[in-house]
Formats: structure tokens, sequence, C-alpha cells
């Protein structure tokens, strides 16, 4: 899944509406829509959603990896994201979520 792809899915999640055209924007956003890479934007959805986050890191011989894991149980279905990067890894989950919908 593309850059634009994610955040596409991501704006859909809190309903943002996407328009198309020479400059392609969201209709009521007053600021660049970037979950990806705005920590603010990607706690938004963390609350919206209500996302849980788990922080791992690897064994004695790899003591410098570090990942996150995000995650949305509805109760009947789990979707989880795997990334070093928190705010990839939250996007990654709301954009699976919005897919399987």
């Amino acid at each position: 899944m593309t850059k634009l792809e994610t955040i596409k899915l991501c704006a859909k999640a809190i309903g943002l509406k996407w328009t198309e055209g020479p400059v392609s924007i969201f209709v009521d956003w007053p600021n660049i829509y970037d979950p990806l890479h705005n920590n603010a934007q990607a706690m938004m959805l963390v609350k919206k959603l209500r996302l849980d986050i788990n922080s791992f890191h690897g064994s004695a011989l790899l003591e410098n990896e570090r990942w996150w894991e995000v995650e949305h149980n509805d109760g009947e279905q789990a979707t989880i994201a795997k990334n070093a990067d928190l705010n990839r890894a939250i996007c990654e989950t709301v954009a699976k979520l919005e897919k399987s919908k």
C-alpha cells in the first residue's frame, strides 16, 4: 500500500472527505493531513479508534531492535500492524481496518 493510499484510508476513518483535482485536498481540514509524520494527527487516530499500543525490544542479540505493535480489536477480529515507526504502525492498522470494511 502506498503512503497516499494509507493517508486516504486514515482520513476516511476520521470522516474527512477527499477531493481530486489539480491539487488533491481534504475538505474541511485546514492543514496538511499526514498522520504518517504528524504526531498529533496519529494520536487522533489512536484516541478515536481506541487503538492499543505495545512496545517491544529485541533479544540480547538484537539489543537495538525495537518495534511498535498497534492493534484494533472489536471483539470479533483483531487488526494489527507492527513497525519500528509508531506513526506508521498506527496508520497501517487504521488502513487495514478501513480496507476490511
